[in-house]
């Protein structure tokens, strides 16, 4: 799995008070991930291909969102919540379809066990 870095997504679009908060709030989406990536690297090989390809998916829908309004929508919960469960829930939620997507169930799954 590629490392995800903010410089990978593109430049966002809307008011420069929209662009900072959404900014912030990528930050914290993209740190999430790549928490989650470092849990998954540490899969059993087989489970690896699925993983990688949803974790895939996850990154270029990031990429798609261009609009600041629409990260904002999406994602302002991650950086409220304080548990690493509760942003992988508000990441899989703000991204369409994506809710039980298998990259954040398996690491959602390692935090959980990691947090009792």
């Amino acid at each position: 799995m590629k490392e995800l870095k903010l410089s990978d997504l593109p430049a966002l679009q809307g008011t420069e008070k929209q662009v900072k908060w959404a900014e912030d709030i990528r930050h914290e989406v993209v740190r999430v991930l790549e928490e989650c990536r470092k849990v998954a690297e540490q899969a059993p090989e087989r489970r690896k291909p699925k993983l990688e390809k949803a974790h895939n998916r996850l990154v270029e829908s990031l990429r798609g969102m261009l609009h600041a309004s629409l990260i904002i929508d999406r994602f302002r919960w991650v950086i409220k919540h304080e548990k690493m469960v509760d942003k992988i829930n508000a990441i899989g939620k703000g991204i369409p379809m994506e809710l039980h997507n298998p990259f954040l169930v398996y690491a959602w799954n390692h935090f959980r066990k990691e947090a009792k």
